[in-house]
């Protein structure tokens, strides 16, 4: 793979990945809700004029802008990207809205793959170009991304991480794409560790959308307005008969597809990571150590590369 000369290869997404914290989609149980991690959940509640206050609550917390403001000026917006080509397969965002002209994007991510990681800098990327595609000279968007990540790094305790077009002395370039990465896993690892005291408004706030104990969600949910209405309703809407049978297929085709490819996707994930560090010319004792294959695994992928 062709790079600059002395940058910095320590990527992010090619690091091991952490799966103890998890939020498990299952058969909903007496007493609880369904997740927001739930596609189900995530339209019902998130995708809905009518319930933007839970979004805008989540967002008061990570943008500079007050609760109120969002609720007063926040506004959903379609969440289709625009097609390059009329025969490109469409690409939908999870959610999308928009405030004083800068685009706010929210992806649900239960999945670790590497792809699902770039497509979301895909969205990013394409919601930032979305003027000037509608023909407004030199008016790029403002986009400012939260990936709600259903998965965590190895050895990485960090909730938050933020990204942004900057050098090496940590000068931006634009401020003009940003992209928030918060791994739950990292919240309730910190929940179940060090108990609920020691958890800030806002990771309460995350726990109590994606926790499906409600018992649980309302301690978490205590003195917290917004989160006491979302506990309710969600509580609700987890028992219509429609949202139901919907989350019900969701978590069985999740479910299934666990069961048939999760050691084939986690092994597959690491052979991607080991061509990627192969192609930047890294030493295989170091690759080792990093992944945890054997030198004997690694060579093996290199052979095989090499054949192609």
């Amino acid at each position: 793979m062709i790079d600059v000369i002395n940058i910095d290869k320590n990527t992010t997404y090619y690091k091991p990945v952490d799966y103890t914290y998890v939020v498990k989609l299952e058969a909903l149980r007496k007493g609880e809700k369904i997740s927001l991690f739930s596609d189900t959940m995530f339209k019902t509640m998130f995708q809905n004029e009518n319930r933007i206050k839970y979004s805008c609550k989540l967002l008061s917390y990570y943008l500079n802008i007050s609760y109120k403001e969002l609720l007063e000026n926040l506004r959903l917006s379609k969440n289709e990207l625009d097609k390059e080509y009329e025969k490109d397969v469409s690409l939908r965002c999870d959610y999308v809205a928009n405030i004083r002209g800068i685009s706010i994007n929210i992806e649900v991510n239960n999945n670790s793959s590497i792809e699902t990681m770039e497509r979301n800098i895909e969205y990013a990327y394409r919601l930032y170009a979305n003027q000037v595609k509608r023909g407004k000279r030199n008016k790029y968007t403002k986009v400012i991304q939260f990936n709600l990540n259903n998965f965590a790094f190895k050895n990485n305790d960090k909730i938050v991480d933020i990204y942004s077009i900057q050098n090496e002395e940590k000068e931006k370039l634009s401020d003009k794409i940003i992209i928030v990465q918060i791994y739950i896993p990292n919240i309730r690892k910190k929940w179940y560790t060090n108990d609920i005291e020691s958890l800030n408004e806002g990771e309460k706030f995350i726990l109590g959308l994606i926790e499906p104990n409600i018992e649980e969600s309302i301690k978490l949910g205590k003195d917290i307005k917004e989160m006491e209405e979302y506990i309710k309703e969600a509580t609700y809407v987890s028992r219509d008969e429609l949202i139901l049978e919907s989350y019900d297929k969701e978590w069985a085709l999740k479910d299934q597809g666990k069961r048939e490819g999760y050691e084939e996707g986690i092994k597959q994930r690491e052979k991607d990571i080991v061509i990627s560090m192969l192609k930047k010319e890294l030493d295989i004792k170091l690759i080792s150590e990093i992944t945890n294959l054997s030198e004997k695994e690694i060579i093996k992928i290199k052979e095989s590369i090499d054949k192609k």
